[in-house]
């Protein structure tokens, strides 16, 4: 009976993983600084308002944090005191960021998906 044998040097995949995490972690921070600059755009086009000073629409704002060990964050905001009242008066007519975290989040989802394929 005849037998094979395989020699297996594990050396080239336990370095290619051991930097995986951080070559992850890096393209995951730049990628969510993309999607906050989209989700910007985003809420600032998709708006529901009229503007009368313009300023509810220009105050708005969505910035991604790195809060370490692989957790990021995207923050989406108003810089007027009154934003809140956008988001929940008249039962939500006018608001921007309620709706836009489903749209955003599903697309962010999607270029992780994305990204990880790419990455092998």
């Amino acid at each position: 009976m005849a037998r094979a044998t395989v020699d297996w040097d594990d050396g080239g995949i336990v370095v290619k993983l051991k930097d995986f995490d951080k070559k992850l972690e890096r393209r995951v921070d730049v990628l969510m600084d993309y999607e906050a600059a989209y989700a910007t755009a985003y809420i600032k086009e998709h708006a529901p308002w009229t503007d009368r000073t313009g300023a509810a629409r220009t105050g708005l704002i969505a910035i991604a944090n790195n809060l370490g060990r692989g957790n990021f964050e995207l923050l989406m905001s108003y810089s007027v005191y009154y934003g809140i009242w956008l988001e929940i008066a008249n039962n939500g007519k006018y608001a921007v960021i309620t709706p836009a975290m489903r749209i955003i989040g599903e697309k962010i989802m999607h270029d992780l998906n994305h990204l990880i394929d790419r990455m092998g």
